[in-house]
């Protein structure tokens, strides 16, 4: 995902451009003053932008938008901005010693610069280059915090081992995946149902605490916590409970769109 860190040298480049802008403008600044106490404090809007945001001379990421809005207090100087606003964000790229790290969209995202936090918001989709996608509707993400939040839900798929919850948190650098408030997942043919998941991606390893309960063929279980290592396929139950079928198997949930 984005690094707000990142976006700070953007958003210094942005407010450079107004502020030389306001010296070179034509309008009739008691208008300019009107319409900004109108509009909430607008100050600036860029139709189908472009955005990159830098660290160490180096890209950590790029984006393109439909349109960008920079707000600030009515009367207040533009580099006292207090969000910015981003509108139809499309071919973003997460960039890492200058290759591509993952490809990002989504509907609209928000930058509160008071608590230093984006909130993102409609059809939200991460795809890694490692193969990891993310799918959500909506996103919280600080820069004091190395997890991404989806507090509304979402999915998670990685070569067909996918998971489903209310609450999730994911860290593109460690590869996690935690599901504090419980989820549902498919993980080499098991059909999963735990209080809590934490998915270690990069590892193969998914931790499950209960109640869990699961199938895969014909096997029922039941268990106070699970451990699923996906390279060996080893399941391993504490407390557990099973029960073989003689028939049917469960239908496995249909990939993400």
């Amino acid at each position: 995902m984005l690094r707000p860190r990142s976006l700070l040298f953007a958003l210094v480049a942005i407010v450079a451009l107004a502020a030389l802008y306001r010296h070179v403008e034509r309008y009739d600044p008691a208008r300019r003053d009107a319409q900004d106490a109108g509009a909430g404090g607008v100050r600036l809007v860029i139709e189908d932008a472009r955005m990159a945001g830098t660290s160490g001379g180096r890209p950590d990421w790029r984006l393109r938008a439909n349109r960008i809005v920079l707000r600030a207090e009515p009367g207040s100087d533009l580099d006292a901005f207090r969000q910015v606003e981003l509108e139809g964000i499309r071919e973003g790229e997460l960039l890492e010693g200058g290759r591509k790290r993952a490809a990002f969209q989504a509907d609209r995202a928000v930058y509160n610069q008071g608590v230093r936090q984006f909130t993102i918001r409609g059809d939200i989709r991460l795809v890694s280059a490692r193969g990891d996608r993310i799918v959500a509707d909506e996103c919280l993400w600080s820069e004091r915090d190395d997890y991404v939040r989806f507090p509304s839900g979402a999915r998670g798929e990685y070569r067909g081992n996918r998971v489903r919850a209310p609450s999730l948190l994911y860290t593109p650098r460690q590869r996690r995946i935690l599901c504090p408030l419980g989820a549902e997942g498919t993980f080499n043919g098991y059909v999963i149902r735990a209080a809590a998941i934490a998915w270690d991606v990069a590892r193969g390893w998914v931790h499950c605490t209960g109640p869990v309960s699961g199938s895969r063929r014909n096997l029922d279980f039941q268990a106070a916590s699970a451990d699923l290592d996906l390279a060996s396929r080893t399941l391993r139950t504490n407390k557990g409970v099973l029960h073989l079928r003689t028939e049917s198997e469960s239908e496995e949930p249909e990939a993400l769109p």
